[in-house]
């Protein structure tokens, strides 16, 4: 491993900085994307597999995919989130109740 970031420190130092283009700041960063909500499901499956037992995992996936069937809850919260987004530069911004 220690050859690996050698390689690397080598590569990197002998570099010229003008190869590397400016960053324009005066240009704003693309807006951050809101992931499917199919994705978001999955990875949420995946970090809480290894976690629970087989029988909680399988109440999960059932809840999960309730939450995911078409016009359920889960497309009409997706269809929030993505409206909400087109409002912000990051939608990961806590969303502030008006309750």
């Amino acid at each position: 491993m220690a050859h690996n970031v050698r390689e690397f420190v080598r590569r990197i130092s002998s570099q010229d900085l003008d190869q590397y283009p400016d960053w324009d700041l005066t240009k704003p960063l693309p807006r951050l994307p809101v992931p499917e909500l199919r994705t978001t499901l999955n990875r949420y499956l995946g970090v809480v597999a290894p976690i629970v037992d087989e029988e909680a995992l399988k109440h999960t996936r059932q809840l999960v995919n309730e939450f995911a069937r078409s016009g359920g809850e889960g497309e009409e919260l997706q269809a929030a989130l993505q409206a909400h987004a087109k409002t912000l530069i990051n939608w990961v911004s806590p969303v502030r109740s008006t309750a």
